[in-house]
């Protein structure tokens, strides 16, 4: 005997259904909080704030102004807040972005201050803030900005619509009005008396001159759906990184062992990875912490061509840990000699670590600090702090999902740091300092690299060298950049693009003003002190004879020996 199948007509199934139970699924749509007159408030001030600092005239002053009244916008309109020491952070590090626009504007220093504007705001609604949160938060909330202002269009309407008996009195008034309008363009179009009559009624009317143009009109709707996305972000999480990763952020104690392949393979890598790392690190103890560069090759290639090669060695140290020790390996009793043998290649990636900063020193010492070799010694921190968090995974036993979260956040830190720092003045200050201790090398950044603003009060130090054409050469160079400020000054009067670095730097300059135009009176006179004082920079750099012929330099010490 055959048995029915299921849908047949005599399948009856053993627990019956309850009564509905084939009816369609209906899912609710989520539910919208309704839009509060302080979020109404706070978007019509976002709108203004944003077009006056940034549509006529963008600036220090004006992205310094965003970078404030943004988050305070949206922090005091917020419905609910979760006060964690990740919103407080970041609410930190949205000020210091601040505080460098309006001393001196770069474009990474507002593009990253408006990146941690929207991660303060998300992360002022959620307790777990980790970057790929806050990444997939801030593509939510660009793409539900739309739906949010269509929200926040409506609950404007609803606000402002009065009561229903004031409804009818004012459309008693509005659509007269309107008919009157109307029919009398028409009657205007057909006779030229009323034509003229109109013409006149009209041009005692004020100007429409200060109509919106239409590109206008739409950076306001832009500027709404940045504000309506900042109001209201949304707080995502991706699906499936657990499960993916490792479920949270501790490995569970499970019995399951690592094969005895996966064993011998970190074991054996470990082993030879130890033994080529203490060679390495032997040979850097002698050319690199001695101070003595190997024959035949100069200081200068020995100090700077490792630097980068060896950051990425150290990227790719974190990333054969986080590989070969990724599941039960990281807790199988059976390796531990492959554990213990990581650990101490760990331990050789720090002393690694150490020998690129010893690197990254000696060439700057060498011949001065730059803005991108101190994109070097962040790069070179960040690849350390990333060793670092693989080593306390393998510790603590964490998870994969945890290694990523603790990477991309030092990533973060890193790049937002860079950002409010004053690469300039620090470089500066050094290469000045060093200057006036007799040595000349950093004298060539003077003309291969860029003079900022916050970095020309520094130079002023060196118009009193003892020697006169260090003294003439950075009269001339101030005098050059005195100029250049005021035509700066000039061609960015707003106050959205005023600079506090701009503004030192031409204060400065006109109290020393009078002291540099004695020293050189007329063009002629600087034009020559700047080549005069080229020809000492790119002298004491000049490395075409080879190294023998160049001017020896004690590590040590750290002084050159005078040439001119």
């Amino acid at each position: 005997m055959q048995t029915p199948g299921f849908g047949s007509p005599a399948y009856v199934p053993l627990h019956p259904l309850p009564e509905g139970a084939n009816a369609p699924i209906q899912v609710a749509p989520p539910a919208i909080a309704p839009v509060r007159p302080v979020e109404l408030a706070a978007l019509v001030a976002m709108i203004v704030l944003l077009d006056l600092a940034t549509y006529d005239a963008p600036g220090g002053a004006g992205f310094a102004a965003l970078l404030v009244g943004l988050p305070a916008l949206a922090f005091t309109a917020a419905r609910e807040r979760i006060a964690t020491r990740r919103a407080a952070a970041l609410g930190v590090l949205v000020a210091l972005a601040a505080a460098r626009c309006a001393w001196q504007w770069s474009a990474i220093s507002s593009l990253v201050g408006m990146g941690l504007v929207l991660a303060f705001v998300v992360a002022l609604r959620t307790a777990r803030s980790f970057v790929p949160e806050l990444v997939v938060s801030s593509l939510g909330s660009a793409f539900g900005s739309f739906r949010e202002l269509w929200n926040f269009g409506g609950s404007g309407v609803a606000l402002a619509r009065p009561a229903r008996l004031a409804k009818v009195r004012w459309l008693a008034l509005l659509v007269p009005l309107g008919l009157v309008v109307v029919f009398g363009g028409v009657f205007a179009a057909a006779n030229p008396v009323v034509a003229r009559v109109l013409h006149a009624a009209l041009a005692h009317l004020p100007s429409l001159a200060w109509f919106p143009s239409p590109l206008r009109v739409l950076f306001w709707g832009l500027c709404a759906l940045a504000a309506a996305g900042i109001l209201r972000p949304v707080t995502r999480e991706l699906a499936g990184l657990d499960a993916r990763l490792g479920p949270g952020e501790a490995l569970a104690a499970v019995d399951e062992e690592a094969p005895d392949a996966r064993i011998t393979l970190a074991r054996n890598g470990m082993l030879a990875l130890n033994v080529l790392f203490v060679a390495y690190n032997a040979l850097d103890a002698v050319y690199l912490w001695i101070g003595r560069a190997p024959e035949g090759v100069s200081h200068t290639d020995y100090a700077h061509g490792g630097a980068a090669w060896l950051t990425v060695a150290l990227v790719m140290s974190t990333i054969v840990l986080g590989v070969l020790f990724r599941g039960p390996l990281a807790t199988d009793p059976k390796g531990k000699v492959a554990r213990a043998l990581a650990y101490a290649w760990a331990g050789q990636n720090l002393v690694l670590a150490a020998g690129t900063f010893r690197r990254i020193t000696m060439y700057v010492s060498y011949s001065g600090l730059t803005s991108l070799r101190m994109v070097g010694i962040f790069g070179t921190a960040l690849a350390t702090a990333g060793l670092v968090i693989a080593v306390v995974k393998l510790v603590r036993r964490r998870t994969v999902l945890w290694v990523l979260r603790r990477q991309l956040d030092a990533f973060a830190l890193a790049v937002a740091l860079y950002a409010v720092t004053p690469t300039g003045w620090i470089a500066m200050r050094y290469n000045v300092a060093r200057v006036e201790a007799a040595q000349y090398r950093p004298l060539l950044h003077l003309f291969q690299q860029p003079l900022t603003a916050e970095a020309v009060p520094e130079l002023l130090a060196l118009t009193t060298h003892a020697d006169p054409t260090v003294a003439a050469g950075a009269a001339a160079l101030l005098l050059g950049e005195e100029e250049l400020l005021a035509l700066e000054d000039a061609a960015h009067p707003r106050w959205s693009q005023w600079e506090g670095a701009r503004g030192h730097a031409r204060a400065a300059l006109s109290a020393a003003d009078e002291r540099l135009r004695a020293r050189l009176p007329d063009a002629e006179a600087r034009q020559a002190a700047l080549a005069k004082l080229r020809g000492v920079a790119y002298g004491y750099n000049d490395e075409v004879e080879g190294p023998g012929d160049e001017a020896p330099f004690d590590w040590s010490a750290r002084r050159y020996p005078a040439r001119y």
